[in-house]
């Protein structure tokens, strides 16, 4: 009985010890489950998100052109209108009164527009002076740089012709050196003329060796020549800068502001003579076609003619202020998607970018700090979503491809320099594989370098990778 129990022990610790080494083996044999990726060509897209306002990119203030009570109200805000519809009337009650407050409005806009162009005049004239000033600026660089140039070429003809003393001398005491030692296996000795003689021309040769030395380190730490491409770029911040005076001289401001101007006083002329016909009621009219977007009159109050009667809004459009390292990607004409929130649901549409400020203005953030912003519009395709200051989501897209392939972030390596990925091949085992990373999208990194339908594993940092190691290949 007490051999049988002990048989039953051995028998159990076998069947243990050969399921240990048989989990054992099958740890190391058994195929590896990994997350992997699939790849397959598919688009790539880099976007960043902002929010956007559909805001009037043209007010117009329409003033009365004489004061009085209000007798009536013919809009109200949100309407649309064109030029010559009756806004509001005015009971004129003293038409003299109101006809020489009319020509002081006709005089001050006269000297409105003799001002605004003797502005636009001085502004030009900074213009050119600047342009001048930085045309000197960019002579004296260039003459720097010449200067520069010449120095450094100097150096360089100075430091040649030491390095080709150093070499002369070096070979000339390795001569020197040749023959002393011919002198000593003749059995001279130092005291020997022709030994003390030539040990002289040695010391000689090596003092002059030293001097060419120390010449060649002075030379060199003396201070380097300033290199090339410092004066390229300041050429360059100079040209930019002249080229933008270029670009702001040929914009035509006068003539805008002289037509403005006329325009206004046109029309302050055209209700002088309408008010010669000794009419009793004043009309307040639309003097552009657009929208009514503010109406600060209503019946029974008092016009004045320094007091809009309402706000013409001529144009609407899309616009967002981006943070400038964003705006390298943006090009106008690109295509820009819009969400618009509601309550059931958001709905999209697309617009296109049809401006891009060039100069960033202080926008508040969020967190009520003060960041450069720049403004972009846009046009909305179908702007019968939208009214006046509605808020949107805007999606700017700066990258987008088809076809590509794209791998997890954390998909990739580096070794010995360069990018790698974990791929399986079509008999399940594991190779490193190399890749050329490219742009970063928000999900992976486009690459190159591998054929779709190859899986790559999704976590290169997995311990358990090894070379030739099979892998679980997802079932078909």
């Amino acid at each position: 009985m007490k051999k049988f129990r002990k048989s039953l022990k051995y028998i159990i610790i076998g069947i243990v010890v050969v399921g240990i080494a048989a989990s054992v083996a099958y740890s190391m044999f058994a195929p590896l489950s990994v997350p992997l990726t699939l790849l397959s060509p598919g688009p790539a897209q880099v976007y960043f998100m902002e929010e956007g306002a559909y805001e009037s990119v043209h007010d117009v203030a329409i003033f009365p052109v004489i004061g009085g009570k209000i007798k009536s109200v013919a809009v109200k805000v949100g309407d649309e209108v064109v030029a010559g519809q009756t806004i509001a009337t005015i009971d004129a009650a003293d038409l003299t009164a109101q006809m020489r407050e009319l020509q002081a409005t006709a005089a001050a806009y006269n000297a409105q527009k003799t001002t605004a162009l003797q502005q636009e005049e001085n502004r030009r004239e900074d213009l050119a002076n600047n342009r001048y000033v930085l045309n000197d600026q960019f002579r004296a660089v260039s003459a720097q740089q010449r200067a520069n140039d010449a120095t450094a070429d100097a150096q360089s003809y100075q430091e040649d012709l030491l390095d080709e003393a150093i070499k002369n001398y070096k070979s000339e005491l390795k001569q020197l050196d040749t023959e002393l030692q011919a002198l000593y296996a003749a059995g001279k000795t130092d005291v020997d003329p022709d030994v003390v003689a030539k040990l002289a021309e040695i010391a000689r040769v090596e003092k002059l060796l030293g001097q060419a030395e120390s010449q060649l380190i002075a030379l060199m730490e003396a201070g380097s020549v300033t290199p090339a491409s410092y004066y390229s770029a300041q050429k360059d911040s100079i040209a930019k800068q002249i080229e933008h005076i270029n670009d702001s001289l040929e914009q035509d401001n006068a003539t805008a502001m002289a037509n403005y101007y006329n325009a206004m006083m046109a029309a302050v002329n055209a209700n002088i003579d309408r008010l010669k016909y000794n009419q009793s009621d004043a009309v307040i009219t639309a003097l552009y076609d657009g929208r009514i977007t503010d109406l600060p009159i209503t019946e029974s109050n008092i016009a004045s003619m320094s007091a809009p009667a309402a706000i013409i809004s001529t144009g609407f459009a899309l616009q967002s202020y981006i943070s400038p390292k964003d705006v390298t990607g943006l090009h106008i004409g690109d295509t820009v998607e819009i969400t618009i929130p509601g309550r059931t649901g958001d709905t999209v549409t697309n617009g296109q970018i049809t401006a891009i400020d060039t100069q960033a203005v202080m926008r508040t953030s969020a967190l009520g700090t003060q960041e450069p912003k720049i403004k972009v519009t846009m046009d909305v395709d179908n702007t019968a979503l939208l009214a006046p200051n509605y808020t949107v989501d805007v999606k700017f897209v700066v990258y987008e491809a088809e076809n590509v392939l794209v791998v997890p972030k954390t998909a990739l390596f580096t070794q010995d320099g360069q990018d790698m990925v974990w791929a399986v091949l079509q008999d399940g085992k594991l190779v490193k594989a190399p890749v050329t990373k490219g742009v970063e999208t928000r999900t992976g990194f486009v690459i190159s370098g591998l054929s779709d339908g190859f899986y790559v594993v999704n976590d290169a940092n997995n311990k358990n990778l090894v070379e030739g190691k099979t892998v679980a290949l997802p079932k078909a």
